[in-house]
């Protein structure tokens, strides 16, 4: 799988560096939330606005979507087409799957406008449509060309979109481990400042867990996965946003590592301090109300992330840069958030 190129810039890219084929894909917020974004789209070839969000993967809305698409880059010869996307994860998942698939695939390139996609999901080569309320059954692994990383756009984000990026950046640094993920754990800085400083070099740690297995085939790549099995339940049941349920999946695993992978107690609570810092969160187990095991086991069974039959492959923390993946049945997830007050 190739690489994407990261380019880093205060501002906008000129689209003229696009190539005279270039269409974008923008959530249609931009224009009203970031300044000077309506006249820099203004400027390429075509231009199509998107409503952000999971209906917009709904695969039920492509073939609409995808006849305009064809109508704006179908008029370029495919060695010259570049679908752009500029947006957050769901702009990023669905413009990926539309440059794989249009004219056999064209060029992609990613601009992520919120932290969370710039941190994580712009990253991978992963796309993805959603079928019958499951998030991403239908995908392809299409690596975007270039990812441009524009300060400017993410610094126009709320501050409570930082917090969500950070989670997924903290979970990398305890991941990698290493010289800047020490750096990480010690920096004094704090939200779009801190995720700045450490935005590339959390990016390169997650692109060399997945060279190790870019389709997803040996297992290797499922050590992204961690915060995300509790996580993804508490997104679906509590609609908490992605990063706060992450978070929140960090507490868990973390605790459930001091027990069972034999992380230290006084990095399980350093490591806990740390995401409870950067991403302003605390455990929440004991605030929510708990969630029936009858309903919780299913969400857990849909996660597409949870492997297969009565069992899934949990990503546990030995200590810093040391993660480890341990096959665990369901009833066992289920017991472990019953004590940490997650399952009632």
């Amino acid at each position: 799988m190739r690489s994407s190129r990261l380019v880093r810039s205060r501002k906008l890219p000129a689209p003229a560096s696009f190539g005279r084929g270039a269409v974008l894909v923008h959530d249609d917020c931009l224009p009203r939330r970031v300044r000077g974004f309506a006249a820099w789209a203004r400027r390429f070839p075509a231009c199509y606005p998107v409503r952000a969000g999971e209906t917009l993967k709904s695969v039920e809305a492509f073939p609409r979507h995808v006849r305009h698409l064809v109508d704006l880059a179908g008029g370029f010869d495919r060695r010259e087409a570049t679908l752009v996307c500029a947006g957050g994860g769901s702009v990023g998942d669905f413009g990926g799957f539309a440059a794989s698939v249009l004219q056999r695939g064209i060029r992609l390139v990613h601009v992520p406008s919120t932290w969370l996609a710039a941190i994580d999901s712009a990253h991978g080569g992963k796309t993805g449509l959603n079928v019958a309320g499951t998030k991403n059954p239908l995908g392809t692994f299409y690596p975007a060309a270039a990812v441009h990383l524009v300060k400017e756009l993410l610094f126009a984000q709320p501050r409570a979109r930082a917090d969500d990026g950070l989670a997924e950046l903290v979970k990398m640094a305890l991941l990698a481990g290493g010289p800047w993920a020490r750096r990480f754990c010690r920096s004094p800085l704090a939200g779009p400042e801190l995720a700045w400083e450490f935005l590339e070099p959390a990016i390169r740690a997650k692109l060399q867990v997945v060279r190790t297995d870019p389709e997803e085939r040996s297992g290797q790549r499922q050590v992204l996965n961690l915060g995300h099995t509790l996580g993804h339940v508490l997104e679906a049941y509590h609609g908490l946003t992605h990063g706060k349920a992450v978070a929140q999946g960090l507490f868990f695993a973390l605790e459930w590592s001091r027990k069972k992978a034999g992380l230290p107690a006084a990095d399980a609570e350093a490591f806990a301090a740390l995401v409870a810092r950067h991403t302003r969160s605390r455990p929440l187990a004991t605030r929510l109300p708990p969630i029936s095991r009858a309903t919780f086991l299913p969400l857990l069974v849909r996660d597409k992330k949870s492997g297969s039959g009565s069992h899934v492959t949990f990503v546990f923390l030995r200590g810093l840069g040391h993660p480890l993946r341990r096959r665990v049945s369901h009833a066992e997830v289920a017991r472990e958030a019953a004590l940490q007050g997650w399952v009632g």
